[in-house]
């Protein structure tokens, strides 16, 4: 028993150990697999994160025939650290971790001096990781076998002379126009405003890359990813060639969100003198208007959202008398989408009068007047029939001076015998307005002139 429980704790520790491989990062090489004589190859260090944020690595870089080829290492542009052969420490130049991806270049000669072709090893040992919590790993050695050959001829290679960039890729966002070597200026869109970073790859043959933010980004220290603002971001990427000859500049503008750049959308659209029937909407395309007879030619006022795209306005002048189609057409200045504006202009026959209007509320403005206007009528009816309830309900006849009135057990109300002409038309008009179950109730205007009736009565008889 205890023996099957120590293979199954063994086993455990080596599935953990295992798992923290996986999670570990690496170095390797990547490039030259053969050397001519004479020639110098070259083999970029890639690093490989893992599951874990690095923050920070440690190696040395050697090779089992020194004698043979002679190295030189340097670290990438972008990090910040010391690189040597002997001792390289490589870190981000500013916040943040490590990155998947190349750390440091290692340039090989072949110092020629074979007759024939042999193998040696380059070697990346004494790794060590700094992990984001300040702990350490020691990291798996790496070893590449490079074929050193004898020199075929003594003629030494042409440096590169080109300083285009043979590709331009970005980790998100979509760049227009399509990548192309000799079109120096570009713009991303659709990339989402919860995009603070983008990684920015370009590559040439062999010359040297350096990427500047202008406007916009504030992270100086790692242009290849560059912390983005809200909207306009201006990128310039320089290249010098190898052989120190030629420089390109290529212009690179990153939209953070939204943007009107290559839209085909109206921003505003105007008739000089006139106004169209319809209120302005971008995503509406058709319009219309009515101008007198004299009227033969329009002056249009349309502004494009982007201020690049294209706007032909045809149509507008030598108007017949009816109708006419005036036709806007927006183009985008790279996309080249359009949209087209239609304005129907109907010019009125000599004999027909132009019929002018005032110009119509705005459509909230006139909502909220029509709510304000009907809470007014509710209220002053409301108020109305709130008074005649109360008083029909709390009046009280007055009773005159020797006279009083008698109830009944039925609560009716007896009056003396005798009666002036007023005590008549007051029991007359009480009979009158009496509402019962078997009546029908007075409308509102009916109830008022019951009302000033009866006021005027009992003004009479004081």
């Amino acid at each position: 028993m205890k023996k099957i429980t120590k293979i199954y704790l063994i086993s455990l520790i080596a599935c953990f150990l295992g798992v923290m491989n996986v999670r570990a990062g690496s170095l390797s090489f990547d490039g030259d697999k053969t050397i001519k004589g004479g020639s110098t190859g070259v083999n970029d260090i890639v690093i490989n994160v893992g599951n874990k944020e690095i923050k920070a690595v440690e190696f040395t870089v050697s090779t089992t025939n020194p004698s043979l080829v002679t190295m030189t290492l340097e670290k990438s542009a972008s990090l910040g650290g010391t690189a040597s052969l002997s001792k390289t420490i490589l870190s981000p130049a500013g916040e943040g971790f490590l990155t998947n991806g190349v750390i440091a270049t290692l340039s090989i000669k072949d110092n020629n001096i074979l007759t024939s072709g042999t193998i040696t090893a380059i070697k990346i040992e004494n790794i060590v990781f700094t992990y984001s919590d300040d702990t350490t790993k020691e990291g798996t050695s790496y070893s590449k076998n490079i074929t050193l050959s004898p020199s075929e001829t003594t003629t030494t290679r042409v440096k590169s002379s080109s300083a285009k960039l043979t590709s331009l890729t970005l980790s998100a966002g979509n760049l227009s126009p399509s990548f192309n070597g000799s079109v120096t200026s570009y713009k991303v869109l659709n990339l989402k405003d919860t995009i603070k970073n983008v990684t920015i790859t370009p590559k040439c043959d062999m010359c040297n890359i350096k990427i500047i933010c202008e406007l916009g980004c504030t992270n100086y220290t790692n242009q290849n990813r560059p912390e983005l603002i809200i909207g306009k971001n201006t990128l310039k990427i320089e290249t010098i060639s190898e052989d120190g000859n030629n420089v390109s500049e290529y212009d690179l503008i990153i939209y953070r969100g939204e943007t009107t750049d290559n839209s085909a959308f109206l921003e505003k659209l105007e008739v000089e003198d006139f106004k169209i029937s319809e209120k302005f909407d971008k995503e509406s395309l058709d319009y219309t208007l009515t101008v007198p007879n004299d009227t033969t030619l329009l002056n249009i006022v349309a502004t494009a959202e982007d201020e690049a795209a294209t706007v032909d306005i045809k149509g507008a002048d030598n108007l017949q008398v009816g109708e006419n189609v005036i036709t806007i057409t927006i183009t985008s200045s790279e996309t080249k989408d359009k949209k087209i504006y239609n304005i129907t202009v109907t010019r009125l026959d000599i004999d027909e009068v132009m019929v002018t209007t005032t110009k119509p509320a705005d459509e909230s403005d006139s909502e909220k007047d029509d709510k304000t206007l009907l809470i007014i009528i509710i209220a002053v009816v409301s108020l109305a029939i709130i008074g005649l309830a109360v008083y029909f309900i709390f009046r009280k006849k007055k009773p005159k001076k020797g006279k009083k009135e008698k109830i009944t057990k039925d609560e009716k109300i007896e009056m003396p015998e005798a009666k002036t002409e007023v005590d008549v038309k007051e029991e007359d008009l009480i009979t009158d307005l009496n509402i019962t179950d078997e009546k029908t109730k007075p409308t509102v205007d009916e109830a008022l002139a019951d009302l000033m009736t009866t006021k005027e009565i009992i003004f009479k008889e004081e």
